[in-house]
């Protein structure tokens, strides 16, 4: 495992919009994933990070429209016992 306790791991993703109904991330029109916030909790929680951090963000324009995505901040959780 790379990333030690306490260890912080940052990111940014594109936000899905509303095709990622239930299932929680789509491949967009510009043929790139994206996801919900929900399914980066969930996602992140399944492997012991934690969200310190998460803010929506315009992450850069793409065919001169801004592209939407979140910008996230998690935190690998103490190991058991310390």
């Amino acid at each position: 495992q790379a990333l030690k306790p306490g260890g912080l791991l940052a990111f940014s993703i594109e936000k899905a919009g509303g095709l990622a109904i239930g299932a929680g991330f789509e491949i967009n029109l510009r043929g790139r994933y994206a996801h919900t916030a929900d399914y980066l909790r969930v996602t992140l929680k399944e492997s012991s990070l934690s969200v310190r951090s998460l803010r929506l963000s315009k992450l850069r324009m793409e065919a001169g429209q801004s592209v939407e995505g979140m910008v996230v901040v998690a935190e690998m959780a103490a190991a058991h016992g310390s």
